[in-house]
């Protein structure tokens, strides 16, 4: 289960170290893709392939379905987890996400979202001012 946020340089060659706390589920094959916001989304290969399962699953017909099928698989690359623990960023993806020295690693879970500093401060910001009432969503264990 990846929890938590952690910072990782990013070197000369677009690579990033996964913290010790990141690896143990992760195993060497990985899937990178678009996230939903300015982020990237790191998925463990059988997460992102239930993932796929899901999508498949959907009306083709549904504009909505077929732009979630271009974000999520269209943009999807292999990330193989090196001996080193690095994974590669690529280059269009470290420009448009304006990814410089380091990133902001945020675990959620089943997957890790891999943000800019300066995104991630923007979107703490709305996470810090984020209000849910009892009846829109059921947290109940």
């Amino acid at each position: 289960m990846f929890i938590g946020t952690e910072i990782a340089k990013i070197n000369k060659k677009n690579r990033i170290t996964l913290p010790t706390e990141f690896m143990e589920p992760t195993g060497a094959d990985l899937i990178l893709t678009s996230g939903f916001e300015k982020n990237l989304i790191l998925f463990p290969i059988n997460t992102f392939v239930a993932l796929l399962s899901k999508l498949n699953s959907m009306n083709i017909l549904d504009p909505e379905v077929r732009h979630l099928h271009r974000l999520l698989v269209g943009k999807a690359s292999r990330a193989r987890l090196s001996d080193l623990d690095q994974i590669q960023l690529p280059a269009e993806a470290v420009s448009k996400n304006n990814f410089i020295d380091s990133v902001v690693l945020v675990g959620q879970g089943s997957y890790i979202e891999i943000w800019s500093v300066d995104q991630w401060t923007i979107e703490q910001k709305k996470v810090e001012s984020f209000t849910i009432s009892s009846d829109q969503i059921d947290l109940s264990l």
